[in-house]
């Protein structure tokens, strides 16, 4: 890869590329390496929980504003550009291109169509969360493979590889 020219784009791309690959192997291989589980737990989990982080203080900002006057936060940058991407990666997850999709077991659906993004913020915290579980599940040697939650955290991570791609790619 090129690179965007914005580096934190790019080292995210990076991130979202290696934990797709991580979890494409245990899908495959039924392999954890050392070295990959600590990737998950050291650089997957703290984005992750970063943008869970960013959901819950969302969450509790707008039932404050319901019960008194709204309390001024100011989330930082990472946070929002975390929470922000992650809704734009659950958005796009159902329209990946099949071709693109990269989930290697058999599936009675090509790609990631049968995903129903999140529509409320509830939804989103929820999916948020098992986002959260499953790479942590994963890091400690307990992949969840037939669930179909595991399947949409992969689907995340090769969403979010895609998009990151095309565009250090330059592709349209």
């Amino acid at each position: 890869m090129n690179g965007s020219g914005f580096a934190e784009f790019d080292r995210l791309t990076e991130l979202f590329v290696r934990a797709r690959d991580v979890l494409e192997r245990v899908v495959r291989e039924h392999d954890l390496p050392r070295e990959a589980s600590d990737f998950l737990a050291a650089a997957v989990l703290p984005h992750v929980e970063l943008v869970e982080a960013a959901s819950r203080a969302a969450a509790e900002d707008s039932l404050q504003q319901r019960v008194r006057p709204p309390r001024v936060t100011r989330p930082t940058g990472n946070e929002l550009a975390a929470i922000d991407h992650a809704r734009i990666v659950f958005a796009l997850l159902p329209h990946l291109p099949n071709q693109e999709a990269r989930w290697p077991m058999r599936w009675p659906h090509a790609g990631y169509g049968d995903v129903d993004p999140p529509r409320r913020p509830s939804e989103l915290a929820a999916r948020i969360e098992e986002l959260e579980r499953h790479v942590w599940w994963t890091a400690a040697g307990r992949p969840s493979l037939d669930d179909p939650a595991y399947r949409r955290t992969f689907g995340f991570f090769d969403t979010a590889a895609w998009l990151g791609s095309r565009i250090i790619g330059g592709a349209a």
